[in-house]
């Protein structure tokens, strides 16, 4: 009998509340709506002056008054700076340092890398290093000097000056100084690349690599005196082929042998030598 009155207690409706309360509820919550409004004012006040601050720096108090560069090439100073486009004046913040050092390189051919840097509150330090020709193709209109990243140094059509390997290869698209050549298949490059890397390693004394048949490359080496037959380029056997051929080469100059003739490294492990003959 008593859970049931209890029960009925409990289900009992609630009184109605009274004026003054619900006037105090509200207030509360106004209050608490007001509050929150404050905060994100205040954030976001704060975050336009923060705004307000960034962009000052950027465009009026930070402003460039000392370019120097750094480093040695071929260049003058005068020559640098004005290839990279920056000028006294211009905001410190306001350029892209990726940018700058591209225009630097590709104006300036024989500069390899421009690093860029800026220094609070108004220096940028431009650092450059020398590119250096480490091979020739051969055209038909003479000779364009490349270096190891096959950026184009130079156009010439003499041989005199030439003291780097002469290459051969095929599907040559566009020569421009100052830009990477651009080749049809982009895989002879990297073929190249890795050729070069593998007969400086072996300590060969290359004349010129012929990447003209991508399935019968070939190196010439010795002053001109030693072909190397290598067939088709591969990164995982190219290394040992090439130490297998400097190796063979110094034997049999060793040996006092001649060694005018044809290595021929198409089997991997294997170095078969046809020595040169009258007739060839």
């Amino acid at each position: 009998m008593n859970k049931e009155k209890a029960k009925v207690k409990k289900n009992a409706p609630q009184e109605p509340k009274s004026r003054d309360e619900r006037r105090r509820e509200y207030a509360m919550a106004k209050r608490r709506k007001n509050r929150i409004k404050r905060i994100l004012s205040g954030v976001f006040f704060f975050i336009f002056l923060a705004a307000a601050a960034v962009t000052l720096c950027f465009t009026v108090f930070f402003k460039v008054n000392t370019i120097t560069v750094a480093g040695e090439t071929q260049y003058t100073s005068e020559q640098i700076i004005k290839s990279s486009g920056l000028t006294l004046g211009d905001t410190l913040f306001g350029f892209s340092a990726e940018t700058v050092s591209s225009s630097i390189t590709k104006a300036l051919p024989y500069i390899g890398t421009a690093e860029i840097k800026r220094s609070i509150p108004d220096t940028v330090t431009i650092t450059v290093e020398s590119a250096a020709p480490s091979c020739a193709l051969r055209t038909d209109n003479g000779y364009v000097l490349l270096d190891d990243d096959g950026k184009v140094l130079e156009i010439t059509d003499s041989d005199k000056d030439i003291a780097v390997p002469i290459i051969m290869i095929s599907g040559v698209e566009k020569i421009e100084v100052g830009a990477v050549l651009s080749v049809k298949d982009e895989s002879v490059m990297n073929s190249l690349s890795v050729l070069v890397d593998a007969a400086e390693q072996a300590g060969l004394d290359v004349t010129y690599y012929d990447l003209s048949d991508s399935a019968n490359v070939l190196i010439v080496c010795e002053n001109g005196e030693t072909t190397l037959k290598l067939g088709v380029i591969s990164s995982d056997t190219i290394n040992r082929k090439l130490l297998l051929a400097g190796e063979a080469i110094k034997r049999e100059k060793a040996n006092g042998n001649s060694v005018k003739g044809t290595f021929d490294l198409t089997y991997d492990g294997k170095a078969y030598f046809s020595p040169k003959t009258e007739d060839d």
